[in-house]
């Protein structure tokens, strides 16, 4: 089933409901990217002004004192009136005071590291800025003007320098990180208005999207359910009118019946006779059957039995193998060992002459003993081959028993269905011999059935016609957009649309009073219309 057939089994209220969480999750979606773009700019707008501006205008600060206590300590050389030059270094002293206070302040809006590295050199710097500075000092209060000026020349201003070189570094980071927080916040707030105007215009177009394909289908629904609606009145009353004609039929065909049915019965009692008689005749057979099944088991049971032997047999055959193998190899060891013997009597000359006879006897003995064990082996290999003959034959002979007790046990089991089913056809007819008497009964109340039809077909052609006043009202309910849409009923809207109908629909007061049996031919007549619709 595809998306739209699915879809076309939903209710209008779903298709609604479908459409605003689709609203709601577009608006949800343009809400959190409108949220995460506004909490992007408020950080870096706290970044820029908790950090990057304050850090530069302080350092500018710094700077500025900076060029200032330079001037003064020059000042302050230069000076030949004591309370001058005190004055002046009350001022260079004011000035050191407060930009210890602004690098304090400032090393709290330091948040990245090359910051915090400037930060450590320009404190460098500073202490010996200040010692310098306090070398400069006392050489001006001992009016040591020219050493002084040298120490400025040579060790002094280097330090001042690179101190202020460093401070206009931080400077300049300061005023670039400024300028690329602005540039972010700028870019997020392009983005965001982009992004939101994109999300407003995606979700307008989407709605209208969504709200046509709802009207659409709903329409292309009802339109369906029309067109089924339709069609199934006119096959209600084209099925009236068959069902009028079919009751005449009914009358007619009713007493034809009747006369029919009285040849069946007395056909049924002679079959009832033979099928008794053949019930007992299969119960003989079950009996015979039974006997065969009893004898196949207990042959069965003896070939197994002389099976079991026969594998007897062959493992006592295969240990007695065994036990001359072992015989001929001590006949082997033996005849090596009158050789051996043999051989040293002759070493021993006269003395071992009598021992080499013996010698020789127990060669010759080895030598009969290891004949007689290959004779003896190629007999016991005769004795296995037959046995393995015996054991392979009484296996076939016990294959076959089985399947001989196969066959019998299916005899046996078709046997006893044969006469299970004798005994349940005997029973069968006798109650078809009831049937029958039943249906002449039957029979003979269909002619007044058959006129209470025609007379539920008249109510069925009236409930057709209310169908029909029905389908003209939603026909005018929904005619444009079926114009606009072109829409065409599918077969499975109007098997849908006719069921829906029929089982929704409040049925009419009949104009009459029928009894309970015309209620079952409508409902009959309802059912069998239904499927031909499908």
């Amino acid at each position: 089933m595809g998306v739209n057939d699915t879809m076309n089994d939903w209710t209008i209220a779903k298709r609604i409901t479908l459409g605003f969480l689709c609203l709601c999750a577009i608006v949800s979606i343009i809400g959190a990217m409108s949220y995460f773009s506004l909490s992007t700019i408020h950080r870096d707008s706290g970044i820029m002004g908790n950090n990057a501006l304050p850090g530069a205008i302080k350092i500018a600060q710094i700077k500025d004192n900076l060029s200032q206590e330079y001037s003064y300590l020059e000042r302050i050389v230069r000076e030949t009136n004591a309370q001058e030059k005190e004055r002046l270094t009350s001022v260079f002293q004011t000035l050191e005071t407060n930009n210890e206070k602004l690098l304090k302040e400032y090393e709290s809006t330091i948040i990245s590291e090359k910051n915090l590295q400037l930060f450590d050199k320009s404190n460098k710097l500073k202490a010996s800025f200040i010692s310098s500075s306090d070398i400069i000092l006392q050489m001006a209060i001992e009016n040591r003007t020219g050493e002084a000026y040298n120490y400025i020349n040579d060790t002094f201003f280097p330090i001042y320098r690179e101190y202020r070189d460093t401070l206009q570094e931080m400077v300049k980071f300061n005023e670039e990180r400024g300028i690329e927080m602005r540039d972010t916040i700028e870019n997020t707030i392009s983005t965001s208005i982009f992004t939101t105007t994109s999300g407003i215009v995606a979700a307008l177009i989407i709605s209208i999207v969504i709200a046509t394909i709802i009207t659409r289908k709903t329409n292309k629904v009802l339109n369906e359910a029309i067109h089924a609606i339709d069609d199934g009145s006119n096959q209600v009353a084209a099925a009236s009118f068959q069902v009028s004609s079919a009751s005449n039929m009914l009358a007619e065909g009713a007493s034809e019946q009747a006369s029919s049915l009285e040849e069946t019965s007395s056909s049924l009692e002679e079959m009832a006779s033979m099928t008794a008689q053949n019930a007992a005749s299969a119960g003989k057979a079950k009996l015979l059957a039974d006997g065969m099944k009893q004898a196949a088991d207990d042959s069965a049971e003896q070939m197994r039995s002389m099976q079991t032997a026969m594998n007897a047999i062959k493992e006592s055959s295969s240990g007695i193998s065994q036990i001359i193998k072992t015989i001929d190899e001590i006949a082997f060891q033996t005849n090596i060992l009158a050789l051996n013997a043999a051989v040293e009597a002759a070493r021993a000359g006269e003395a071992g002459a009598g021992f080499a006879v013996v010698a020789e006897e127990v060669r010759n003995l080895a030598q009969r003993s290891a004949n007689s064990a290959k004779e003896t082996s190629v007999k016991i290999e005769e004795a296995i081959k037959n046995s393995n003959n015996g054991v392979h034959i009484s296996s076939r002979v016990a294959e076959s028993l089985d399947a001989i007790l196969e066959k019998t046990t299916e005899m046996n089991m078709l046997i006893n269905e044969i006469a299970q089913a004798s005994e349940e056809q005997n029973r069968g007819i006798s109650q078809l011999t009831v049937a029958v008497s039943e249906v002449d009964k039957v029979t003979q109340s269909n002619a007044s059935n058959a006129e209470e039809t025609a007379s539920a077909a008249e109510e069925l052609s009236a409930h057709a016609n209310g169908l029909k006043e029905t389908v003209q009202i939603m026909k005018a309910l929904v005619q444009k957009s079926a114009n606009a849409n072109g829409a065409t009923g599918s077969q499975n809207g109007i098997a849908s649309g006719m069921n829906t109908f029929i089982n929704t629909a409040p049925a009419k007061t009949p104009p009459h009073s029928a009894s309970s049996k015309n209620g079952l031919h409508s409902k009959k007549q309802e059912t069998r219309f239904l499927s031909m619709s499908n």
